[in-house]
């Protein structure tokens, strides 16, 4: 299966816009959590990540889920603060 990003086939087919943001995203929550990103950024991930597909990878679909019921906590809290 290659060692390339879900999605992408070969490293000459470009990663889109939505794609890079995504991944960006998920780079800064990995290393810093959610409660480095603002509602803004927040509310675009959790968009971004439910426009995308994992497919028949059950594992990832379940993550996918379980993070963004994570990222409505954490957008609720904010929201709370306010």
């Amino acid at each position: 299966m290659g060692g390339f990003p879900p999605g992408r086939k070969s490293e000459d087919e470009p990663e889109s816009e939505s794609e890079a943001e995504r991944r960006r995203l998920l780079i800064i929550v990995t290393e810093k959590g959610l409660k480095s990103l603002n509602i803004a950024e927040l509310e675009r991930l959790h968009t971004l990540l439910e426009i995308k597909d994992y497919g028949d990878n059950k594992r990832a679909a379940r993550s996918k889920k379980k993070l963004l019921k994570q990222i409505n906590f954490a957008i609720y809290d904010l929201v709370q603060q306010r």
